[in-house]
């Protein structure tokens, strides 16, 4: 048998017997699937520029962007003090108005998940972030990526220094992450103390070497609370000496070097040091189920979480939020029993509800129980939802224009709804109608505003807010959150009395004379109970509860219980075994007996964190105690001396006249700036040089109190008379250059590859360029990609050449080490087009213009280039392609675990190559339960046309049909189909021999049935191509057989049964193996192994 390449004709047999892929013969290409990041908004972005950052905003965030540049300011002030190290070059700094605007960032291409509250990218050391409604969080979130800032330019100057990769000698998670928690905290805050309480009493309390392989929350918690421990311990100068030598020695040598003790020796002591903090309070705290009725059990559940509880107005009914199912979904259940009745919404699954925004939700039953309020992301913006609870209907979806909608709260008549809205990155009090008519703003200011609850008069709507004593908006110093009280008669606002810690989640009392609420006034949060007293006096306050984690969600912000309308019962979510469970407690008035009283020592929260002693702890206390130069910089710091603004961090003013401190050699930076370029800065911005930075930072040996600096708020603190404002201008910059390769190979000659992509420093404007060149540029592989991502509509243009090699000759008379090859050469551009519907729908097209140069060669083993010895007649071609995508799959740590997936496309060429192609690729994942999931796939990819212009592709192989060989010939065809099924499970989880912990590994037992056939064939009656085409021709799936156990088996349907491992390296590399059978449903066949480097279907 032979089959014909257009216009010439070679031995089929041959090409068989020597396993080489058949003429023009391919694997179907990996359909193309992914959620969007969809450009519901198009930014009209303007760059602020400061002292040492460049901070890129849009009108929208106008308020609150001045107040984010002098907070970046005092940031980088108090941070290069404890680092003793100044910037090389400004710094960018992009912010969005909200998260859902933060969410379309085209700096990143992996989806922003709603736990993500910012990200520092180290290529281009550039700072992302949102603002969140509180700017006392943004400050905390802020800092917290500007240490990472830090880090990067240390750890990138200190390999520089050596000759080194940068990202060679990465100190683990925990070391990264704890240090940018700590420096931008300042201490072991309740939060973290519980983390650390669970941990020591549940029995995950890690050492640093387990830590060092964790990549969950506890890098942030741990972390954190090891950073403390140093601190305290060594003083806080050490934070910042080590991190300064880590690039040149090592993280665990610098930990050595710098604290005279090895890393395991610091962790035992640090482990030490929770444990016997911890172990006492076993007797003098309440267990989360001591406290009240266990509802949910999240192990038992399979679930990380259950929050946001919301009770019924009789108590008899509670809604929350749950990943029991994976997803983020909401449902009700029985409040005294917490039997699940229904699920009320599925969410991370349609355009509707994107998120149920897990980290800030607030539900809310109408005073008849009927309706359901909640709030869930609906593309560009939040909308507020109110169902119909016994139809699960939606009566109501309104959205107001506002970037965040927040925990909705009835009126006691169900005529309107109070909530927080997010605008322009800042909060503020709203009410509506239940029927999503006028709106009203209630607040119109900087401070946070949320959790808004109706009074049961209706006359009043308590809230969370920073505002009363201890917030000063000109200083940018926030207080810990307290309740609000606003009067809708009045317009006015009060705040409760006697307020300590943080004071979140208020909820009134039926009677209206008092409001509980959660404070971590003791050091853990807990539900307090305070009565209203007259004017600003104190009402009596109640301790309802005495827990040992606390009553909080995952973040400490979040709304955590709910009492009900009848005052019967309340419903709290409570840490637990290192995740969240909700509990009852039944007549809560009963445990309001004895008030509360206050402790009377300062620092009473610290104490529940972590215990000394600390026998050389206070190092740093001691050596400025003994500074006789400590009283006048606190003068300075106290505003008592003569330092003016525009001085040193700590207050001081800067001498001109004394030697620059000698840094470390990690450290030492250029006499000035890189970045001023095209166009430079305003002359106030740029003429503040880095040799003024480099006499800013401390002196070697000179203590630093991050405590001190984060509480002295006017730290560095600038006003904004020298910012400059100036229109955003696109400037492509290099992100990732691959290393150039270079080789030879006999037969192909001598290559080199590399590739470049740039971008703007939003990731709006990407340009790619790529080459692998085979001797001369004419022979070699060239593409080069233009895309704007920066509208809705997504396009791009690319232009290519490239190589394709079908096959070997092999002709004798050529020499043993020269042989013939068919080898045409691709050039043309392309065009393309995607218009996202919402996150897991879009629409696809593009048109590719291709010229085809069709060649024989001759590769002589020491030619560079090959020799041309013929042609055929040259092609040319055009193919328009329409695509839809549907994608809502939730991935695991090898592939899909839930979801659906599916591609359908349809693809015209014109020109001298004339055929119709159709693809349909639909993919389908059930959890059943344990990370067990159910996966299948059905695929049918055709093209018509005539015989010597369709695409003849293969389905054997890893990816499709496994069993087969890719050049099988019972599996090729211009017309094929797959289906796959599979049981995907866990087959080791965290899996540690010795000092070497393994990836996740993960099985599957699998059924592949395919076919392949053509629908064409030559209808010339000389054409050697015709009697295997004719052999092929036509599709009979199954044959009768009697002896058979099912009485057929498969006739031109392809079978394989078998098993395989999965497992995922390093969090990006899939490695699947599979052991295949061949099957005809009536026996077994031929055995085959498979081994790839990709992701299950």
């Amino acid at each position: 048998m032979i089959v014909a390449f257009p216009g010439r004709l070679f031995p089929l047999a041959f090409c068989a017997l020597a396993g080489l892929p058949l003429a023009l013969l391919s694997t179907p290409a990996p359909a193309q699937f992914g959620q969007n990041k969809v450009q519901y908004d198009h930014f009209d972005f303007k760059t602020l520029e400061t002292e040492h950052f460049l901070i890129h905003y849009y009108p929208e965030e106008e308020r609150a962007v001045y107040d984010a540049a002098r907070m970046a300011e005092r940031a980088y002030g108090r941070l290069s003090r404890v680092f003793n190290h100044a910037f090389t070059e400004k710094r960018p700094i992009i912010l969005y108005a909200s998260h859902s605007d933060f969410q379309q960032t085209n700096i990143f291409q992996f989806d922003i998940g709603e736990g993500t509250g910012g990200i520092t990218e180290g290529l281009r050391d550039r700072v992302v972030l949102p603002f969140t409604g509180s700017m006392r969080e943004f400050d905390h979130v802020l800092t917290h990526e500007l240490v990472h800032s830090f880090q990067y330019e240390l750890l990138r100057l200190g390999a520089l220094s050596r000759g080194a990769n940068p990202f060679s000698n990465q100190p683990p998670l925990w070391f990264i992450e704890g240090m940018a928690e700590y420096l931008s905290l300042g201490e072991v805050d309740p939060h973290t103390a519980m983390w650390l309480r669970d941990g020591a009493l549940s029995g995950y309390l890690t050492s640093l070497e387990d830590l060092s392989y964790a990549g969950d929350i506890r890098v942030y918690r741990y972390g954190q609370a090891v950073w403390y421990y140093v601190g305290k311990k060594y003083g806080d100068e050490k934070v910042g000496e080590i991190m300064q030598k880590v690039s040149i020695e090592g993280w665990e040598e610098a930990v050595e070097s710098s604290l005279n003790m090895s890393v395991e020796e610091l962790s035992d002591q640090w482990l030490e040091s929770v444990r016997r903090t911890n172990f006492p309070t076993i007797a003098e705290l309440d267990t989360p189920e001591e406290a009240g009725t266990q509802l949910t059990r999240h192990l038992k559940e399979d679930a990380s979480f259950n929050l946001a509880p919301a009770l019924s107005p009789d108590g008899s009914s509670v809604a929350f939020l749950s990943d029991r199912d994976y997803y983020q979904d909401l449902f009700l259940a029985d409040a005294r029993t917490g039997k699940i009745r229904k699920k009320l919404v599925a969410g991370n699954r349609t355009e509707s509800f994107e998120t149920l925004r897990f980290l800030s939700a607030g539900l809310a039953f109408s005073h008849d129980g009927k309706y359901l309020a909640f709030t869930a992301k609906a593309g560009a913006e939040d909308a507020l939802y109110i169902m119909r609870i016994e139809g699960r209907d939606i009566v109501g979806e309104f959205r107001f224009g506002l970037e965040g909608v927040l925990t909705p709260s009835w009126a006691p008549d169900d005529s309107r709804l109070a909530f927080a809205g997010l605008d322009g990155g800042i909060t503020d009090l709203f009410i509506v109608g239940r029927d999503g008519r006028d709106l009203r703003r209630l607040t119109d200011d900087t401070y946070m505003e949320r959790d808004p609850v109706w009074s049961p008069d209706g006359k009043r709507i308590a809230f969370t807010t920073d505002r009363g004593p201890g917030t000063d908006l000109q200083l940018l110093s926030f207080r810990d959150p307290v309740i609000g009280i606003y009067d809708l008669d009045e317009g006015s606002i009060s705040v409760l009395p006697g307020s300590e810690g943080k004071n979140i989640n208020p909820q009134w009392s039926p009677d209206g004379r008092s409001i509980a609420y959660i404070s971590d006034r003791t050091g853990v949060s807990n539900i307090f109970l305070q009565e209203l007293g007259s004017g600003d006096s104190l009402g009596t306050v109640f301790q309802l509860t005495n827990l040992l984690t606390g009553a909080t969600g995952i973040v400490e912000s979040q709304p955590a219980f709910s009492w009900s309308a009848d005052g019967s019962a309340i419903v709290f979510s409570a840490f637990n075994r290192a995740g969240w469970d909700l509990y009852r407690i039944e007549n809560p008035r009963s445990l309001a007996v004895t008030p509360y009283a206050p402790k009377a020592v300062t620092g009473e929260r610290l104490d529940l964190v972590l215990r000394g002693p600390f026998p050389d702890s206070l190092a740093a206390l001691e050596r400025r105690a003994d500074d006789p130069e400590e009283e006048g910089r606190k003068k300075d710091r106290d505003g008592e001396g003569d330092g003016g603004g525009g001085g040193g961090d700590d207050g001081t003013v800067a001498d001109p006249s004394q030697p620059e401190p000698d840094l470390p050699e990690a450290g030492r930076v250029p006499s000035q700036s890189i970045y001023l370029g095209d166009g430079g800065a305003g002359k106030d911005v740029a003429d503040s040089t880095l040799a003024a930075d480099r006499r800013r930072v401390r002196q070697p040996g000179e203590p630093v109190e991050v405590a001190a600096l984060l509480a002295d708020p006017t730290v560095n603190l600038p006003d904004t008379t020298r910012f400059a404002v100036r229109d955003y201008k696109v400037k492509l910059q290099p992100d990732v250059l691959a290393r150039p390769s270079v080789g030879y190979v006999q037969g192909e000659g001598a290559f080199g590859a590399s590739q470049i992509n740039f971008s703007d420093i939003l990731g709006n404007h990407q340009l790619g360029v790529s080459a692998a060149v085979y001797g001369s540029i004419t022979e070699s592989d060239l593409f080069v990609r233009y895309v704007n991502l920066a509208n809705r509509v997504n396009w791009g243009v690319s232009a290519f050449q490239f190589r394709n090699d079908f096959r070997s000759l092999l002709s004798a008379d050529l020499g043993q080490n020269s042989f013939l090859a068919r080898s045409d050469i691709y050039r043309g551009g392309q065009l393309f087009l995607s218009r996202p519907s919402n996150r897991f729908r879009r629409w696809e097209l593009g048109i590719e213009a291709t010229a085809v140069d069709r060649r024989i060669v001759r590769y002589d083993p020491f030619n560079l280039v090959p020799t041309v010895i013929g042609s055929f007649d040259n092609e040319f071609y055009g193919a328009p392609i329409l695509a839809h995508v549907f994608d809502n799959a939730l991935f695991g740590s090898t592939g899909p675990i839930l979801g659906t997936r599916y591609r359908f496309d349809v693809q015209q060429t014109f020109g001298d190559r004339q055929y119709t192609q159709f693809l349909g690729d639909a993919r389908k994942y059930v959890g059943l339960g344990d990370f067990f999931t159910l996966a299948g796939r059905a695929l049918y990819l055709g093209t018509f046309g005539d015989f010597e212009d369709v695409r003849i592709r293969s389905i054997g192989g890893a990816t499709l049909l496994r069993g087969y060989e890719f050049n099988d010939l019972r599996v090729i065809g211009n017309q094929i189909g797959v289906t796959n099924l599979e049981l995907r499970f866990p087959i080791a989880e965290n899996l540690r021999i010795g000092p070497l912990l393994f990836p996740p590994v993960r099985g599957a037992l699998f059924f592949d049935t395919g076919f392949a056939f053509f629908s064409t064939c030559p209808t010339a009656e000389e054409s050697t191509n015709r009697e295997f085409c004719e052999s092929r021709e036509g599709f009979r799936p199954f044959r009768s057989d009697s002896e058979a156990p099912l009485g057929f088996r498969l006739n031109d349907l392809r079978g394989s049964y078998g098993f395989g491992l999965r497992t995922n390296l390093f969090g990006f590399a899939v490695l699947k193996t599979d052991w295949a059978w061949r099957t005809d449903l009536a026996g077994t066949g031929r055995h085959e192994f498979h081994f790839v480097i990709a992701p299950e279907f």
